[in-house]
């Protein structure tokens, strides 16, 4: 069955979807870029009647719609490839927000505290949109056509012979001999004979009769949404002592480098902290926790992880009580 994919994007972030479908070996001709589309057309999609609205409104205000044509097998993978892009952007957003608030949060921190101000951050859901479309699924075409068929039959048919005998004969004329002599004058016999005569007509011997019916079925859609989760903690034993220790190590380690700043490694030392006291990580060493670090990193402050791995590796180590230090709980 074939399923039809669609995603709304800015449009740098459409074009790199694009991108990922083809490189993923869907077809070209399967997938489209629409910039505009009429609610009809978007009905034609599948898109349900109660959402029209909201796509609409979204291309007019610049977001690109991205159309995937798909079997059913390889829903799924187009399906992935463009929820992966959609919670990118939905992270992007939230680091945006987040990022402009907390500049002014970490230098006024009195003043957040006293409930002054305030940070927003979204929380993002997926909600699953099942649509339906109709597509031709197959059918039967039936053609009429007048052939020549051969045919045998035998008929009886009755015809008539006219003999004539002759013979001779020696004997004296009668009386009656010669008045039928006198009266035979001229005689006719004919000949009669049948034949066959050939007639067509029309029967009808068969009615071939064409029709379709509704059936309804129920078809079951398994899928998986995604859902921003916000785990909220405290910065436990995070206070002016151990910012001091951390500006420190910074100053004998991190300082003399080209471009570093105390600003731009703070967030490193504090992340690494932060790691090292989750709960969902107690226990865990560096090396089975640095995949997820990175990642967080890495989605918050792209391309400068090997640049901050130090910074971050350091307080994660102090805060578990692996540099000499003393820690602080």
């Amino acid at each position: 069955m074939a399923k039809t994919v669609v995603g709304l994007f800015d449009d740098a972030t459409s074009k790199r979807v694009e991108s990922d479908l083809l490189g993923a070996g869907f077809a070209r001709k399967d997938i489209q870029r629409r910039g505009s589309a009429s609610m009809r057309d978007l009905e034609s999609l599948g898109i349900p009647r109660p959402d029209v609205g909201r796509y609409e409104s979204a291309m007019k205000s610049g977001r690109t719609l991205v159309i995937a044509e798909t079997s059913d097998l390889e829903a799924g993978k187009a399906s992935d490839i463009m929820r992966r892009y959609e919670l990118a952007e939905a992270r992007a957003a939230t680091t945006a927000t987040t990022a402009t608030t907390a500049t002014t949060a970490t230098t006024d921190a009195a003043r957040v505290k006293a409930g002054e101000r305030e940070v927003v951050i979204p929380v993002v859901e997926e909600e699953l949109e099942v649509g339906k479309r109709e597509i031709e699924s197959g059918g039967i075409h039936v053609m009429t056509r007048v052939i020549d068929k051969p045919v045998d039959v035998d008929v009886s048919l009755r015809e008539e012979h006219v003999h004539v005998d002759r013979k001779r004969v020696d004997r004296p004329a009668t009386e009656a001999d010669i008045a039928a002599a006198r009266s035979a004058g001229d005689i006719e016999m004919r000949e009669h004979a049948e034949r066959a005569v050939v007639g067509k007509s029309a029967h009808v011997v068969e009615e071939v009769r064409v029709s379709k019916d509704v059936a309804q079925h129920v078809e079951h859609i398994h899928d998986t949404v995604r859902k921003t989760e916000v785990a909220v903690e405290p910065l436990a034993g995070y206070d002016a002592t151990l910012l001091r220790e951390h500006r420190g190590h910074f100053d004998r380690t991190f300082a003399s480098s080209e471009g570093a700043t105390w600003e731009s490694y703070e967030p490193a030392y504090r992340m690494g902290h932060s790691f090292a006291i989750d709960r969902r990580y107690g226990g865990r060493e560096w090396t089975a926790v640095e995949r997820d670090l990175r990642t967080r990193w890495e989605t918050e402050h792209p391309g400068t992880w090997e640049r901050m791995k130090g910074a971050i590796r350091h307080s994660f180590d102090r805060a578990r009580g692996a540099v000499g230090a003393p820690r602080h709980a």
